[in-house]
């Protein structure tokens, strides 16, 4: 015990040191390429000044999540302050390489991946580079990670009050990534179960279940006011109905998402951007909103039913699509810096690393028996990969699923360690021989 506090120490001071420095160099990396403030920033910036100049504020197309934190940055550090923003994500970033290494040190045996884990999310260039855009990425990753770390607490202790956190958790990131929600209500009943004592009366059962689904639906509240104060409808999501539009963009792009920063708007078919002018500007009631999705669901449906086969096919490619990555950053990328080559094959690399860590992940769990964290780790990544194959499956859409990527890759870069370690060629002088004769 004696030694152990000291080890503590050490260990919470190099972590506040890698911590500072991440944050500098997230804000060094985002000044390699400035980015331009177009396209969903605009919306985003629009719906946090509505917040602060309204309170209750309202979109048909976004929800609350992200604009609130904005709005909370602007009213703090002054209005149209970008330089706060992508200073908060950097720290957003960065805590996410902490929560990473608290997962990895709860659910590995060894320490030694969840400092490989760690240090490879800390310097990543993938998500750091989204550190400088007023996009809610960054803050989907740090949330998305952030439930994972409560449901992995509550697992592995039983007896715990983050048992709360997570419904909360869970619904605040549905309305900062409405994308997760489906995945945030599984998480959610599957650790009611977990806490579920077997011998308990019905009556408290139900009253366990209603105070989940109460602070679960605490998050919603805000989108509920706003959209009864602007558009009279008692809705706890989008006034839009954002499936069907999803739907027909994912058939009229059937293929790998256009990179935006070559080419702009032009990249996209006319049709999808006569979608984007009608879609959520012309409908002006809940009738005119609810034909403008039966419209473009019957197109969808159309094109479907034309080849059937084909669009299954599709959607299988699109599951990849969504893990590529051909720039690391969105709006303005410079080749000169990072080969587009060096980019995509290093997320190669890093899918591969990842995947092979995945399945010896599985088989030493599998040999004690332990299946529902890998459970949750694998199918977390797997629907990322099955939501957004009826979309456009944009490159940034995989980002809340890099920590974990980052995860597996620390652990296959261990067990390579361990298998080098373990060779007779690793003994005293045999390593020299064979490299140099």
């Amino acid at each position: 015990m004696g030694s152990f506090k000291p080890y503590m120490k050490r260990t919470t001071i190099f972590l506040s040191i890698c911590f500072i420095v991440g944050i500098l160099f997230r804000l060094w990396f985002i000044s390699l390429a400035p980015q331009e403030f177009k396209f969903d920033q605009v919306e985003y910036e629009k719906f946090a000044l509505g917040i602060v100049h309204h309170g209750v504020y309202g979109s048909t197309a976004r929800l609350y999540g992200y604009p609130m934190i904005v709005a909370f940055i602007y009213s703090v550090f002054g209005i149209h302050n970008l330089q706060a923003v992508y200073i908060v994500q950097a720290v957003f970033d960065s805590l996410t390489a902490i929560f990473l290494y608290i997962i990895a040190k709860r659910v590995m045996k060894k320490e030694s991946v969840a400092w490989i884990a760690f240090l490879l999310y800390l310097f990543n260039p993938f998500t750091s580079a989204y550190v400088g855009v007023l996009l809610s990425e960054v803050t989907g990753i740090f949330f998305t990670t952030l439930l994972l770390l409560t449901v992995t607490i509550t697992w592995k202790r039983k007896e715990s009050f983050f048992v709360y956190l997570v419904p909360f958790i869970a619904g605040l990131l549905s309305q900062i990534r409405p994308a997760f929600m489906y995945f945030a209500v599984g998480v959610t009943l599957l650790t009611l179960y977990r806490h579920n004592k077997p011998n308990q009366s019905l009556y408290r059962s139900i009253k366990t279940l209603a105070i989940y689904i109460g602070i679960f639906l605490i998050p919603f509240l805000y989108t509920l006011l706003g959209n009864i104060k602007y558009f009279h409808e008692w809705k706890l999501t989008n006034v839009d109905h954002i499936p069907p539009r999803e739907l027909y963009i994912s058939v009229m792009i059937p293929g790998r998402s256009p990179v935006l920063v070559q080419n702009g708007w032009d990249v996209y078919p006319q049709e999808v951007m006569y979608l984007y002018g009608e879609y959520s500007t012309l409908p002006t009631n809940k009738y005119e909103r609810d034909q403008m999705a039966k419209k473009y669901l019957e197109k969808a449906k159309i094109i479907i039913a034309n080849n059937p086969l084909l669009f299954i096919k599709q959607r299988f490619e699109k599951m990849f699509y969504v893990w590529e990555k051909h720039t690391l950053f969105y709006y303005n990328d410079t080749n000169t810096l990072f080969s587009s080559r060096i980019v995509y094959w290093g997320n190669l690399l890093l899918l591969f690393l990842g995947g092979i860590g995945t399945v010896l992940w599985w088989i030493a769990s599998l040999k004690q028996k332990q299946y529902v964290l890998p459970g949750i780790y694998t199918l977390f990544l797997l629907y990322i990969s099955l939501i957004h194959s009826v979309s456009f499956a944009e490159e940034r859409y995989s980002l809340p699923g890099y920590p974990m990527l980052y995860l597996f890759a620390g652990y296959t870069i261990q067990s390579i360690w361990d298998t080098i370690s373990k060779s007779h060629y690793f003994e005293k002088g045999k390593l020299l021989k064979l490299l140099f004769g």
